[in-house]
């Protein structure tokens, strides 16, 4: 069923990973601005294995979140790496195609089990502790899965994040989604000023660099704060 805008505020949105401004004209020119959309021709270009198939069929009963939300918000999140290469994007993508039951393993310890809400809920409190910079408890999943340990590059832990926001909104941990949805009518339209747009990846900018920085940092440190409230006994010492 269609919902009425948001109050407050004006002009299209932009995402940027998870992260979200209002773009109006006191926000300054972004440039190279291309929508996300929501159609399902990059969805199933990217998903092959299931073309053919109605794709929302393949959703798990148990996701928390309307479906027709999970149904808007799976191609924008493909959308996303298209547009900007985001490694964030890249780890909610990963998420998605395990959940759709493809050939992927799962995002973390990379079994091949079932999809369930018990081994979602293990990969995405898995990608919380390597979001959060603590991989010991996911190295020790993998372990007892005869996987090696994980090897955590630059992008390691924002790659994480990603698994981990999908995840946890489908779960219902977090109610908000990891990319900001448009508003859409009961027709399938877009209600004006809702629609969500994203900046091209622009490495050569400076002031393109310094934003995505200041967000994955700020966004990496969130993880941490949620990693800290869910144990009970959170300990400091690197890779604990």
């Amino acid at each position: 069923r269609g919902r009425a805008p948001a109050a407050g505020g004006s002009g299209p949105l932009w995402a940027g990973g998870c992260g979200l401004v209002r773009w109006n004209k006191c926000s300054g020119c972004l440039p190279r601005v291309r929508g996300l959309g929501f159609g399902l021709s990059g969805w199933l270009r990217i998903l092959g294995c299931v073309a053919g198939k109605i794709w929302a069929e393949r959703t798990p009963v148990w996701v928390v979140p309307p479906l027709s939300e999970v149904v808007t918000y799976c191609p924008m999140a493909f959308r996303m790496v298209e547009i900007t290469g985001c490694v964030q994007a890249r780890g909610q993508c990963a998420a998605v195609r395990w959940l759709l039951g493809t050939t992927d393993p799962a995002p973390i310890t990379e079994g091949q089990s079932a999809v369930t809400r018990e081994t979602a809920r293990l990969e995405s409190r898995l990608a919380l502790c390597m979001a959060a910079g603590r991989p010991s408890e996911a190295d020790r999943a993998r372990e007892r899965l005869g996987v090696p340990p994980l090897r955590i590059v630059e992008g390691s832990r924002w790659w994480a994040h990603g698994v981990w926001r999908t995840l946890s909104w489908v779960l219902g941990d977090r109610e908000d989604p990891p990319i900001q949805l448009p508003v859409l009518a009961e027709d399938g339209s877009i209600f004006p000023g809702t629609a969500v747009y994203a900046a091209t990846r622009n490495p050569e900018s400076a002031l393109w660099r310094r934003s995505e920085a200041r967000r994955e940092q700020l966004e990496l440190a969130e993880a941490y704060q949620w990693w800290r409230d869910s144990h009970a006994v959170a300990s400091d010492t690197g890779r604990g």
